[in-house]
């Protein structure tokens, strides 16, 4: 998933923080500062100054942030909110410097999977004090589950992505593949695999492109949870992927480059995002496994529009698809968090939400935005079949990606999963590998 700084953070404890207390003196060190929003008394003239802090991104999304936030400091007598980039680089390392020095930003934007060992090692607050009653009944109650743990609140969802298949509709047309209509009716396992079989005698080369990456095998959970399979059992500690489910996913994707309906290039260790999206939009693929937050790059990609659209994700014993977005949470060393919390509700507001999903494609974790609700700026109708597939989400796996202990098994199962991907093991020595590794990481 290509969202902002989407590379799980890293198992990380307090002691691990304080260690790199001497990193960063003071300040927002290494961050480059793209707006100073502030309200009539804000500011060093004795406000309350926040920062708020995302990743690098877009001109114009960062440019969305800017007038969030300059609108909240307008709304809010002496308040100032200052809008920081924390790079595109290792953010993990850029936090925890922050952490040791403790001038972490007060609002931080963040993905599902990097929250987990940060709410564990304190550096994320509870900030349900500050929040009305009933703040998160608007709220899809998977994507509420990301921040609501053990009667705590520590963040909010701002947006949603997920993932389905991008298809040349005249490839498909001329195999006469059926389109499915809904997450329940998308393509079993073995129909998918009949369509990729006859796509890549039309192509000449490989039937579709995926998108992951070397650090990213959680992209690849789908699969495994579709068969009925599980990375750990209910505690989040104990390997699961080793029983007949898992060795069957991983036998099933193994398949792939073994018949050649994928491209060697598109491995694991080997993909980049634009490579993915280039072998869709050439014609070397006639299908694409991606993201909503690529529909723009495939319009760029100079693809007509009337040869191209979007379908659900491929199906087994169950749905399920990738999980993503991003969160608003507030940091331990935020001096005004009363401020900081309000901050992060009006980000998340029914009003921003839609504003920001219609501009940037990325899809509302609120219920009362689902349906024709936001006016998206470009392919509604595609839009839409994401928001649809965000719904067939399993609930375990959303459990699984805020998990502490999440990080150190992602990068178990990014290293045993690119071994067989490209040959060098079985499906049955790449689940035991990865379920011995995951033993070791969460002892």
């Amino acid at each position: 998933m290509r969202t902002p700084s989407s590379t799980p953070a890293r198992n990380i404890g307090r002691r691990q923080i304080l260690k790199m207390g001497g990193l960063l003196a003071a300040g927002v060190g290494g961050s480059a500062v793209t707006a100073a929003c502030g309200s009539g008394g804000g500011g060093s003239s004795g406000g309350k100054s926040l920062i708020f802090s995302t990743p690098t991104d877009a001109t114009a999304t960062i440019n969305l942030f800017k007038k969030y936030c300059s609108d909240f400091a307008s709304s809010t007598p002496g308040t100032s909110v200052s809008v920081v980039e924390n790079g595109s680089g290792n953010f993990d390392q850029w936090l925890q410097s922050h952490l040791a020095a403790g001038n972490a930003p007060d609002v931080l934007r963040m993905t599902p999977t990097e929250v987990g060992p940060y709410i564990a090692n304190g550096s994320l607050i509870d900030i349900k004090q500050y929040l009305p009653a009933d703040y998160g009944n608007d709220f899809n109650p998977t994507f509420w589950s990301q921040v609501a743990k053990n009667g705590n609140i520590y963040g909010l969802p701002q947006c949603v992505d997920t993932t389905a298949i991008y298809y040349r509709t005249d490839m498909l047309g001329k195999i006469g593949a059926r389109i499915p209509t809904s997450p329940q009716d998308a393509w079993t396992w073995d129909e998918f695999i009949a369509i990729c079989n006859q796509v890549k005698k039309q192509t000449g080369r490989y039937a579709f492109s995926f998108d992951w990456s070397e650090e990213a095998g959680y992209y690849w959970l789908p699969v495994l949870y579709q068969h009925g399979g599980a990375l750990v059992e209910s505690d989040m500690k104990t390997p699961a992927i080793q029983n007949p489910a898992g060795v069957e996913a991983i036998e099933w994707t193994r398949q792939w480059f073994v018949d050649g309906l994928i491209s060697p290039s598109n491995s694991m260790q080997a993909s980049v995002e634009t490579s993915v999206v280039n072998l869709f939009t050439t014609g070397i693929v006639g299908m694409m496994v991606n993201g909503d937050w690529e529909l723009t790059n495939v319009q760029a990609g100079g693809l007509d529009t009337s040869k191209w659209d979007v379908t659900y994700l491929f199906r087994d014993q169950t749905t399920a698809s990738l999980v993503g977005g991003t969160l608003m949470t507030v940091s331990k060393d935020s001096k005004y968090p009363d401020q900081a919390a309000k901050l992060a509700a009006y980000l998340c507001s029914a009003a921003n939400m839609s504003d920001y999903c219609a501009e940037t494609l990325f899809l509302p974790a609120r219920d009362s935005l689902t349906g024709d609700k936001i006016k998206y700026s470009y392919r509604p109708e595609a839009v839409q079949k994401f928001v649809s597939q965000t719904h067939a989400i399993p609930q375990e796996m959303f459990t699984l990606q805020t998990n502490e202990n999440f990080s150190a098994m992602n990068d178990v199962l990014s290293t045993q999963l690119a071994l067989c991907f490209t040959g060098q093991q079985s499906a049955a020595q790449t689940a035991q590998a990865i379920a011995s590794g995951i033993q070791n990481a969460v002892a």
